[in-house]
């Protein structure tokens, strides 16, 4: 259950997120002066002091403050995303409230987002709904966020998309999938014996690559733009980053490798469920040479669920099993608030 105000240890993004909640929970226009009423209210977090009056007044220009900080960070969500936001910011009337458009994906890609960034670094609702918050946590991580994010990458480089994290969608192993990635890819072949890079080839499962992207050359070859990507759903994501150490590892699995372009020539992604620029996240990702950085702010606006298509290693059958799931379980997410 959504608590009933937001720690104020937390940071205006993670905050603006339990707004957002708030309004999905009461679907009724939130009106920020009366929250920070309802949080002076109910705060006994500031020390005492002999003079009640002034620690009411204390409190009204604390919460005052955190309530301008995330009527910045929703107004900017707002104006980043437009119709792909799921909710309405008004300045002129400082009013909040959700779209109820529920059969609209990129909403609905939205919301999956804030519940992928929320359950990972809140416990409230973990606790009072149990191990059916955690089941559907698993399902969010390992099966419906990458698949927005697949949907989002086609979106925005207008290609196609493959589910090489582990595990697969078609349920293909280590070497069925990288021998079908490189058939779609249309660059080299898999290697006889794989145990002749590792013994442990068959432990492999996707070799920390979640995500491929690419475009293909006008006379429909090989690929000419390929993206290696991983996702992460962790406030701490730092050891999930690729490194080019780990395409060269990838790629040591295919027959003459050096004959592969895009062995070579490559350009590495990061996937996000929160806005990372709030997190300070992006300078670290472009230090780390991430050509491709899509988070909350970006990933609703390319996923269309038209595109599912063109994700090569789904059949049109599980696409729409995900779609519907990702329908569902947002629907039933809000209900349990």
């Amino acid at each position: 259950m959504l608590s009933v105000f937001p720690s104020r240890q937390k940071n205006p993004a993670e905050l603006a997120d339990w707004v957002e909640l708030h309004s999905l929970k009461t679907k009724q226009v939130v009106t920020f002066s009366q929250l920070v009423d309802e949080f002076v209210e109910q705060d006994d977090d500031i020390a005492e002091d002999d003079n009640e009056a002034t620690r009411s007044e204390e409190k009204q220009i604390f919460y005052e403050n955190i309530m301008s900080n995330i009527q910045t960070e929703l107004r900017d969500r707002a104006n980043q995303l437009k119709d792909s936001y799921p909710f309405v910011y008004r300045s002129e009337s400082e009013t909040f409230f959700y779209k109820k458009e529920s059969k609209n994906f990129k909403h609905q890609s939205y919301i999956l987002c804030l519940f992928a960034s929320y359950l990972k670094s809140n416990n409230d609702l973990l606790e009072y709904n149990g191990s059916y918050l955690e089941q559907k946590t698993v399902c969010i991580r390992n099966r419906l966020f990458p698949f927005i994010c697949c949907l989002s990458g086609i979106g925005l480089i207008d290609g196609y998309g493959y589910m090489f994290g582990f595990p697969r969608p078609d349920k293909t192993d280590f070497k069925e999938a990288f021998i079908d990635l490189l058939k779609q890819l249309k660059q080299g072949e898999v290697r006889e014996d794989l145990s002749e890079v590792n013994t442990e080839w068959k432990h492999a499962k996707d070799a920390e690559i979640d995500l491929v992207h690419w475009r293909k050359h006008v006379n429909d070859e090989s690929a000419h733009t390929v993206y290696f990507g991983q996702v992460s759903v962790t406030h701490n994501p730092k050891s999930k980053y690729l490194y080019s150490r780990d395409i060269e590892k990838f790629f040591e699995y295919a027959e003459d490798n050096d004959n592969i372009p895009c062995k070579d020539n490559y350009l590495l992604s990061a996937y996000f469920p929160y806005d990372i620029e709030e997190r300070e996240e992006r300078e670290v990702c472009e230090s780390k040479e991430h050509s491709l950085i899509m988070d909350r702010t970006r990933i609703p606006i390319y996923a269309k669920s038209c595109l599912g298509n063109r994700i090569v290693n789904m059949c049109p059958n599980q696409i729409s099993k995900y779609k519907t799931s990702i329908r569902t379980l947002t629907n039933d997410l809000v209900n349990r608030l």
